[in-house]
């Protein structure tokens, strides 16, 4: 991973000059960057591996042992990671790139200008779509 400056100030990683953070979560960030080369806008989650590894707040049972252990949230990730290099629909977030670096592990994915398109309503205790129109979700 190399970490650097654009030509406009911007901070960089690799060929990606970071654009603006976009959210942030229980295990990391998401920006909105821009590939250098091809122009191209992707979303970067940034995770931190030793908060995937030290966050032990679920138990899950262990299938060789049988007993309760902590649940290893970047083992999860390894396993998103596995299951999106294999999708390819239209209707589907596409991984198109993976970066590892000493504690930082990286997904380069599809950046969707719109935003969400749903998120989760705490008043319902379940997800509910953010566009509210009765006119089906378009991309420009």
């Amino acid at each position: 991973m190399i970490k650097g400056k654009d030509h406009l100030g911007k901070s960089t990683i690799n060929q990606y000059s970071i654009e603006k953070p976009l959210g942030e979560g229980a295990f990391g960030k998401v920006y909105h960057v821009h590939e250098n080369e091809t122009h191209e806008d992707f979303a970067m989650k940034v995770y931190s591996k030793s908060t995937l590894t030290s966050k032990k707040d679920t138990m899950i049972t262990d299938p060789a042992t049988g007993r309760m252990v902590p649940k290893n949230y970047l083992d999860e990730i390894y396993k998103e990671i596995e299951i999106m290099k294999r999708l390819n629909h239209t209707n589907v977030i596409r991984l198109s790139e993976v970066i590892e670096h000493e504690d930082k592990l990286i997904l380069v994915i599809d950046f969707c200008a719109k935003g969400e398109i749903v998120g989760w309503d705490e008043d319902l205790s379940q997800f509910s779509p953010y566009h509210k129109s009765d006119e089906p979700f378009e991309e420009s």
